[in-house]
């Protein structure tokens, strides 16, 4: 029997946005984590357009000689990225069902007919629904990333087919193992630490439960890492820390658009409100065995886990994996519901987990649920509970 414990500890009292137009970045989205080079660009134009200026840049940074594309996204962390550099409401992005570039006549097909213009395979999709669904009579050929990260076909400008403008986003295929230089570099979603440590206080914490909350008003919360780095500012400036029973509230029940797994029924007992607002917890985690356990986390708006030391070995749902930090995942999309279940590896003995929320408007939600083995968010199962929940004595804690 494996046997799961939040502990409670004494705690110390105490950057992603859309860039200019033309910015060159770097990251690692290339084959085999290799890093690559991309371009904003805000000056809307149609989707045949886009590809066509795009096809006509040879790499300017890189020194490959190698054309650009339309940006082509495989994994949730690239399209989070997309999403965050290039301001507009819907930026292009290379996947279409066009026969030119191998595609076929989609309609509402999500699969099969879909090509990236480089031809490489296409396995991860952000559809939102009922997307894709060709209405427009003259055809929708190609695919934008909307303000909500998710995706959505629209008339591309070719042929028969409307001339609609989005912004773009320019991809090379630099794939080179180290940062390309002389442009910016995205960097971790987390710090690797924070200036408090939570556990070492002997000061008095308000409230009761394992999990230790620092909270924040005023900050700027358009990307996890911009709000994480005024977290580490205000932090040092010493702050009031709560204690938290688990992770299941939110701050406003007449909205209808944030959910979870199971009822959300608390509200935050520390500072948190509808604008611009932050929120580190800690805990402590501690296993008689060794085993896999995943994490089921709810949000609005963008949230992100981490159990350090540890690499996560899956991320379903909107969520993905940093790059750069294998033992954070997170979601930092615009759904009133960012939900993702992360699976992971966990040793016998402590572990440090972290759960860091950030409130754009509106209301604020986050829920926590574990349960044994590995689990997708697709997949089904009747064993989620709150960490420091006692079920059947799968998931306690000391005292409780």
């Amino acid at each position: 029997m494996k046997t799961f414990l939040l502990l409670i500890a004494f705690p110390v009292a105490a950057a992603a946005q859309p860039h200019a137009h033309g910015t060159y970045l770097t990251a690692p989205y290339g084959q085999g984590g290799t890093w690559n080079l991309y371009q904003t660009n805000s000056v809307a134009s149609t989707w045949s357009e886009a590809q066509a200026k795009s096809e006509a840049l040879v790499d300017p940074m890189g020194g490959t000689g190698k054309k650009g594309h339309l940006v082509t996204i495989g994994s949730a962390a690239e399209n989070m990225f997309v999403f965050h550099r290039v301001l507009g409401p819907v930026v292009w992005v290379g996947l279409t069902d066009n026969e030119k570039w191998g595609g076929k006549e989609a309609g509402s097909n999500r699969k099969g007919q879909w090509r990236w213009v480089t031809g490489e395979p296409v396995t991860y999709t952000a559809w939102r629904s009922p997307e894709p669904n060709e209405v427009n009579a003259g055809g929708e050929d190609g695919v934008g990333l909307e303000s909500s990260g998710r995706w959505a076909d629209w008339a591309s400008g070719s042929g028969a087919e409307e001339p609609i403008r989005h912004a773009s986003m320019v991809e090379w295929d630099t794939q080179s193992d180290k940062p390309i230089s002389g442009v910016v570099r995205i960097g971790p979603v987390l710090p690797a630490t924070w200036p408090v440590d939570f556990f070492a206080s002997k000061g008095p914490a308000r409230g009761k439960g394992p999990w230790l909350a620092m909270s924040y008003i005023g900050l700027n919360t358009s990307g996890l890492a911009l709000m994480a780095d005024q977290l580490k500012v205000v932090m040092r400036q010493g702050q009031q820390i709560y204690r938290v029973p688990h992770l299941n509230y939110r701050l406003n029940f007449t909205e209808i658009c944030a959910g979870g797994w199971v009822e959300i029924t608390g509200r935050p007992d520390f500072p948190f409100s509808r604008d611009n607002s932050g929120v580190v917890h800690m805990a402590r985690i501690r296993l008689e065995k060794p085993g896999t356990w995943s994490f089921n986390l709810h949000c609005d708006d963008y949230a992100a886990v981490r159990i350090r030391g540890q690499k996560w070995k899956s991320v379903t749902g909107l969520g993905g994996a940093d790059p750069l930090d294998p033992s954070v995942i997170y979601y930092e999309g615009e759904s009133g519901d960012g939900c993702m279940v992360g699976a992971i590896d966990l040793p016998a003995g402590e572990s440090i987990i972290e759960v860091i929320l950030g409130n754009c408007h509106s209301d604020g939600m986050i829920q926590l649920l574990a349960a044994p083995g590995e689990v997708a968010m697709d997949g089904g199962t009747d064993q989620w509970r709150f960490p420091g929940h006692k079920a059947g004595e799968d998931l306690s804690w000391p005292g409780m």
